[in-house]
């Protein structure tokens, strides 16, 4: 048996839109000069190809990347993904993908020198698997071409199935914990105290106990006092339809509206009877003839009331600059 001392660190990578996944992770592996990393993570993929069970490719759309998970090496990979696509769900191993958005942890290896440590057998122990069996184990499949040893895609189909059912068990677990929690509090909170609870607690602390019309007495003064901090409502006053027209400050000339008057230096007082678009007035005069007049030949000086209280605007031919 040969073990052989590593160094391994972790590495966060967030892979952009149009990056392909096992190209991208493979480059980062050659630069950091690591022989081996365990690989993890979840995104959205624009498009994947999987491997198929009977040597085939299979093409997969743009879907969710809801599990990454396996090994990669320089010159290869075992990396088993788990794609949610058009309502459906597909898994296997993963060829290629280009990336929309991916966040993958990358635990990189660094194999150092073999550490014999003697023959397993001789002190009674079953031998462990450890990362010298993998790679001679790896390399020898490869060498041989024999598929019934051990090889990268055996020990990435072990390590996800354990790290999911430890991940599912802290879960269930941390799951019970807080509902058991939760539910102790509900019920703390939704029980009250009763009267003759709190009697006997008042009585056995050597303090007073209340009588009924004082608890209703407090009640209430508690009631106004929080009543009063609360100020009364009072509805800002809404000007008439009147008192609207009267203010007329904000514009640079009055604005005439349909059944308002105009006093016309020409046809006298008349009644407006529509505002076209463009400016124009509609007016009857009061010999019962309607005309239409342009306002901007005329300067709409300020309205005065007549003796109905309607609003009436004086119109003067504009003077000449």
């Amino acid at each position: 048996m040969e073990v052989f001392e590593s160094e391994a660190r972790v590495l966060h990578v967030r892979l952009g839109s149009g990056q392909g996944l096992v190209a991208a992770l493979t480059r980062l592996l050659a630069q950091e000069q690591a022989e081996l990393a365990w690989v993890r993570g979840v995104g959205v993929l624009e498009e994947a190809e999987l491997a198929g069970a009977e040597g085939g490719a299979r093409r997969v759309g743009a879907g969710e990347l809801l599990a990454l998970e396996g090994t990669l090496r320089p010159d290869g990979h075992e990396l088993r993904v788990t794609v949610a696509a058009a309502g459906e769900v597909f898994g296997g191993r993963l060829d290629e993908a280009v990336v929309a958005v991916a966040e993958v942890e990358l635990r990189l290896v660094r194999l150092g020198a073999a550490v014999d440590v003697g023959d397993a057998g001789d002190v009674g122990e079953a031998p462990s698997v450890g990362w010298g069996d993998v790679v001679a184990a790896s390399d020898a499949g490869t060498g041989t071409g024999a598929g019934a040893g051990t090889g990268w895609a055996d020990v990435a189909a072990a390590s996800a199935e354990a790290t999911k059912t430890a991940v599912m068990d802290d879960a269930l677990k941390s799951w019970a914990e807080g509902g058991a929690k939760v539910e102790a509090r509900k019920r703390s909170e939704l029980r009250r105290e009763s009267a003759k609870e709190r009697v006997q607690r008042l009585r056995a602390e050597g303090k007073r106990v209340p009588g009924r019309r004082e608890g209703v007495r407090k009640g209430r003064l508690a009631r106004a006092a929080a009543e009063a901090k609360v100020p009364a409502f009072r509805p800002e006053k809404v000007p008439t339809k009147r008192e609207r027209k009267k203010d007329l400050s904000f514009l640079e000339e009055p604005l005439i509206e349909a059944g308002e008057l105009v006093d016309h230096r020409q046809f006298g007082l008349c009644l407006v009877e529509r505002v076209n678009d463009d400016g124009g007035l509609m007016i009857k005069l009061p010999n019962g003839r309607r005309r239409l007049i342009r306002l901007d030949v005329l300067e709409v000086q300020e309205p005065t009331e007549d003796a109905e209280g309607r609003l009436v605007y004086p119109l003067r031919p504009k003077r000449k600059s």
